[in-house]
């Protein structure tokens, strides 16, 4: 039976704890042994040995140099190791899912604190809404009392629940109607506000939207947006069809096929996510369909992706790079040991005029 993520992360402090004894008791001086020796001593793998090594490497008592042996720099004679810095990211979506943007922006973050001897622990379960999986959560936000906590593609359960904590928290991404934690993200309802009035000031009434199977804190934000804006439109021809990807290739096909046979059809796809926008192409070059022409195409998100597509996709952009120092400032501000309001710092997203997007001609 495969190990949960809290039993690996026991695992590891293990056997940390064992070699860190070790050292300290003079038991090992200069040079730590190999790792197969170490992994056959304490009964563990591989990767579990080198995952501990790391830790011992940021509390100072080792040197790891690449293609030779580890190096013993300090054992307890050379003093207490400073209390390291821990960050703790929680996702309740995998990786396939997470769109490619957030990726980027965690991956940035990740190396920075990476660079600066900051450790970064992934906590990872799907199913973060239920009883069960939320204890455990609240388990493991116990076993951490010093840790910094970042929430990445966060439920309103885990939000809710790290709100009630107290703990220092940071979600990268937007907080759902109601939470009180400090956030940082794109201003997804400004921007759904202006999505929908670019779309009724092209004539487009009738959307389908390619939407990802959950719907984060962001996405339900761009929704409504637009959705306020559609509500003032007097016309009674408003009509918005959503396709999730969690049908399969072929459902999508049907279902796009069918909306598209319509007398009425949409004449606009809004995408919530870059690389639904490859789907969207796609669906639409097999039907015969040309962009803008037969139908226009809106990239919510953008992405290096994007940049090699031909139609140019209209999109909205932010700078990554303003996303990634701005989260970077706001953990090490909670890794300082400093409190932080209970608002959401908004990056504005600026409208990419690309070649998708025409006036509805039907």
């Amino acid at each position: 039976m495969p190990l949960s993520v809290v039993q690996k992360r026991s695992l590891v402090e293990k056997c940390a704890s064992a070699i860190r004894k070790s050292i300290e008791d003079g038991e090992i001086l200069h040079q730590l042994p190999g790792e197969d020796h170490i992994a056959n001593q304490l009964g563990v793998s591989r990767p579990t040995v080198r995952q501990a090594l790391s830790i011992l490497a940021s509390e100072g008592y080792l040197e790891i140099r690449k293609g030779k042996r580890t190096k013993v720099v300090r054992t307890k004679s050379s003093g207490s190791p400073k209390a390291q810095k821990i960050v703790c990211a929680i996702n309740a979506i995998t990786r396939e899912a997470s769109s490619l943007e957030q990726q980027y922006v965690v991956h940035q973050i990740r190396l920075k604190l990476s660079e600066e001897g900051v450790i970064w622990e992934d906590y990872y379960e799907r199913n973060l809404r239920s009883t069960n999986s939320l204890l455990r959560l609240e388990q493991f936000i116990q076993s951490r009392p010093g840790a910094c906590w970042v929430l990445l593609g966060s439920s309103r359960p885990i939000q809710k629940l790290f709100e009630e904590s107290g703990k220092q928290t940071l979600v990268v991404g937007s907080c759902y109607s109601g939470i009180k934690l400090p956030a940082i993200d794109s201003h997804y309802l400004a921007l759904g506000r202006h999505l929908g009035a670019l779309l009724l000031r092209y004539g487009h009434r009738r959307i389908v939207l390619f939407q990802p199977e959950t719907l984060l804190a962001g996405d339900v934000m761009t929704l409504q947006g637009v959705e306020e804006v559609f509500s003032k439109e007097r016309s009674r021809d408003i009509d918005i069809q959503r396709l999730s990807v969690s049908a399969s290739r072929e459902e999508m096909k049907i279902a796009f096929e069918r909306l598209m046979g319509r007398t009425k059809h949409p004449t606009a796809i809004v995408t919530l996510r870059s690389e639904l926008s490859i789907v969207a192409l796609s669906l639409v070059h097999s039907l015969g369909l040309k962009i803008p022409s037969d139908i226009s195409l809106i990239s919510r998100d953008n992405h290096q992706l994007l940049e090699r597509v031909y139609p140019e996709i209209t999109h909205y952009a932010i700078s990554y790079q303003k996303h990634v120092n701005g989260a970077l400032h706001l953990i090490h501000t909670l890794l300082n040991g400093q409190k932080l309001q209970p608002k959401t710092d908004f990056l504005i997203p600026e409208l990419v005029q690309g070649e998708t997007l025409a006036q509805a001609t039907c």
